[in-house]
């Protein structure tokens, strides 16, 4: 055995292998003495000696740095983001706020025999953390928690270790309470207003056309997020999220259908984030020609007609993207698509986001006398009911479809919500 080779293994793991390679070697000179230079045996313990030397020798040739990286990797794909969990809301903030608020490492490595001054500093960083968060960002005090809890879990499975050294950081606890009492209570959810129908078509004629591919893209995009009640990360990238076939609807999850009359398309949804029946079952999302204001189907044609893309890319291809770049939109896109429409419209932009599509049409179908439950289902809000929306016949759901995309109407919470009552 070669002394390299060994050393490779660490110190112990050499002292092993050293006394092997003496066992194998001392055998084979004894060998001949004791059985006949010919005898099978002696032939035998030497071909094992050279498998376990080339074995050790493609790990010294570069195999241990491929097995950090895939122990990374690894890890990374344990989260639903791909990326070890760094697109979470609250790890970004966190990360935002150390490393360029303090100037210091996001990996707080304090053991957890560190001394209690340590970890009580330790503990102070965190409350900071959570000061920032409800007086600089303006988060309320229940969601800058669910941040701390997201941040503990990330830093534990990230680097072996909870903050703090392990430490119960009881007066984290006790701060968030006194923030909700100095605020007089809870504060009151911060109005996101849907958009209507009549609204958004006629935002999108001015404002964008469709005639181009981008335009097309755009068109599609908001169409299809109304009629559809689609999340925004659904339809496009989340903050610090990987464009992948497996997790992002793609050009080969839409098919055209036509019969009779009657036309639709249907989009394969990805698993939900409330899919806890599925399992990560696809579930046809139909969406039907004939809209009054709206009409996914004409909007997704043209789609792609104006911006095609061969076959057999299509898995390969955002359903929504840049033509230039072919690069996915982005929540952030889309939140300013959103904004902008609906200025153009003389509405108050600050009160819409990209969250206000899905929204609108789930306030559209109302309007229009769709069962709660079929809404609750169709927008995939509790996934204990979506077979409700997988037995429906293909009739009542295109129907449905219909409805959202022709729905006027007036919602009382965004009509209403700058008066007290």
């Amino acid at each position: 055995m070669a002394p390299e080779a060994g050393m490779m293994l660490g110190g112990g793991a050499a002292v092993c292998t050293a006394a092997l390679g003496q066992r194998v070697v001392g055998e084979r000179v004894a060998g001949p003495e004791r059985w006949g230079g010919g005898h099978s045996a002696c032939r035998r313990v030497p071909s094992c000696a050279g498998l376990l030397t080339s074995q050790v020798a493609r790990i010294q040739g570069g195999r241990v740095a491929e097995f950090d990286k895939a122990i990374c990797e690894y890890i990374d794909a344990s989260y639903h983001d791909g990326v070890g969990g760094d697109s979470a809301t609250g790890v970004r903030w966190w990360i935002l706020f150390i490393c360029r608020g303090l100037g210091e490492d996001a990996r707080r490595v304090l053991g957890p025999d560190a001394s209690l001054d340590a970890k009580l500093r330790e503990e102070l960083v965190v409350l900071r953390f959570v000061c920032w968060l409800v007086e600089v960002r303006g988060v309320t005090p229940e969601t800058a928690r669910k941040y701390v809890s997201t941040v503990q879990a990330w830093h534990e499975r990230r680097f072996g270790i909870k903050l703090a050294g392990g430490l119960k950081m009881a007066r984290l606890p006790a701060m968030l309470k006194g923030m909700v009492r100095k605020q007089g209570g809870r504060r009151p959810r911060k109005l996101r207003k849907g958009v209507r129908p009549r609204m958004l078509r006629r935002a999108m004629a001015q404002e964008i056309g469709g005639a181009t591919a981008w335009e097309a893209n755009w068109v599609a995009c908001c169409t299809t997020g109304f009629c559809g009640l689609l999340r925004a990360a659904e339809m496009a990238l989340g903050p610090g999220k990987r464009w992948a076939e497996a997790t992002c609807l793609t050009r080969a999850d839409v098919t055209f259908h036509k019969r009779g009359k009657r036309r639709w398309a249907v989009l394969m949804m990805r698993p939900c984030k409330n899919d806890k029946v599925e399992q990560g079952k696809r579930v046809p999302l139909l969406l039907p020609a004939g809209g009054r204001y709206l009409d996914a189907y004409e909007a997704l044609r043209r789609l792609f007609e104006r911006d095609p893309v061969p076959e057999s890319e299509a898995a390969g291809t955002p359903l929504f993207r840049d033509p230039a770049t072919g690069a996915a939109f982005t929540t952030r896109h889309v939140r300013a698509v959103v904004k902008t429409l609906m200025a153009s419209v003389g509405e108050d932009p600050a009160l819409f986001g990209a969250h206000s599509l899905r929204i609108g049409g789930a306030t559209a179908a109302l309007a229009k006398g769709v069962p709660p439950v079929v809404i609750r289902a169709m927008g995939r809000w509790s996934s204990d009911i979506y077979e409700v929306y997988c037995r429906a016949t293909e009739e009542s759901v295109l129907r449905f479809g219909v409805a959202i995309g022709s729905a006027d109407f007036v919602d009382l919470e965004g009509e209403y919500h700058h008066q007290e009552f």
